[in-house]
């Protein structure tokens, strides 16, 4: 049903030709109503990437802005102003955005992820651009996920951490990597999923 309680205004700035060569920044507000269980603790991921934005609740996942390269999830490139489904996720408990690229950690602890791939962020070791989510191959147990710029990273159940992406981290060689591999020298607790 409706939720009474779990209310966002989205605001997303709108760039008009002025004058033909100045740009001026306004903002267009849009209510968006979230399902009860959103406005609960642990019930709503909200994201930020460059320029657009994701939000994560009740297993589904809604994106909106920029979508030159696919990091709404839709099956377009079209750029939307209001919060639009991404196509293939239906249980996730978790959203993150990196500059043009998006992913999602699914209940069942894999991750899937759509948008720009040209520095391998995305994760599925293939260049271009994912319109739809796409499960990163061999990566299981993920109890948490974070991206930033064009890499992503994730912690697995026995404490690993495994990043993909432009210049991911520890271990890289400087070139990145199109697949998530382990961070080296580095270990965190053993956690449970959440």
């Amino acid at each position: 049903g409706e939720g009474v309680e779990a209310r966002a205004e989205v605001r997303e700035p709108v760039l008009e030709e002025v004058r033909g060569e100045e740009e001026e920044v306004r903002e267009e507000a849009s209510e968006v109503v979230l399902p009860e269980s959103a406005a609960h603790p642990g019930g709503l991921w909200v994201a930020a990437g460059l320029q657009h934005s994701c939000v994560a609740s009740e297993g589904r996942v809604f994106c909106w802005g920029y979508n030159g390269h696919g990091e709404l999830g839709d099956g377009t490139r079209e750029d939307r102003r209001v919060p639009t489904l991404v196509r293939g996720i239906a249980d996730a408990t978790a959203v993150v955005t990196g500059n043009w690229h998006s992913c999602a950690r699914k209940r069942d602890g894999t991750v899937a992820c759509w948008g720009d791939a040209s520095h391998g962020q995305v994760g599925d070791g293939k260049a271009g651009s994912r319109l739809e989510a796409v499960v990163v191959p061999g990566l299981t147990g993920v109890t948490a996920i974070a991206a930033g710029g064009s890499r992503t990273c994730t912690l697995g159940q026995g404490g690993e951490v495994r990043c993909w992406g432009e210049r991911y981290g520890a271990g890289d060689d400087g070139d990145g990597s199109d697949r998530p591999r382990e961070v080296t020298g580095l270990r965190a607790p053993a956690s449970p999923a959440r």
